[in-house]
């Protein structure tokens, strides 16, 4: 597939990778300001099926987000540092789904855009975006 077939997951100038010019999140990681907007659901074009949702932190302090990659559940908790919301994911389901192009399943990290949140996998690649769901 190509960048023309998928243009909300293109490479970019590279001005949204985490750390370089996207919104702070804040030092402290508090759920305020940018923080608390990354809280919800977010949805990719393709495929339909495709989203993470962020929650607040739990009584415990823990970020959870869940999601699913299109075929596969998945479950994880996130960690804010400046501009990056940083994904380590915990238990998810191994179907195989023929035909479905699940590239959120190599999401690491996330950068708030606005009503976009780009989508960078371990390289700090831009390997997609999500758009918050109304």
């Amino acid at each position: 597939m190509t960048e023309q077939d998928h243009p909300e997951r293109g490479e970019g100038s590279g001005a949204g990778v985490p750390g370089r010019g996207t919104p702070a999140f804040g030092a402290t990681g508090e759920a305020s300001g940018p923080a608390s907007a990354l809280l919800g659901t977010w949805r990719a074009e393709d495929p339909a099926s495709a989203f993470l949702e962020f929650h607040a932190p739990g009584t415990d302090g823990t970020r959870r987000m869940t999601g699913s990659d299109g075929c596969n559940g998945v479950h994880g908790e996130y960690t804010l540092e400046g501009s990056t919301a940083t994904i380590r994911r915990g238990l998810s389901t191994l179907k195989a789904c023929l035909g479905v192009d699940a590239w959120l399943a190599g999401a690491v990290a996330v950068t708030l855009d606005g009503d976009v949140l780009r989508v960078f996998d371990r390289q700090g690649r831009e390997i997609g975006t999500l758009t918050r769901e109304r």
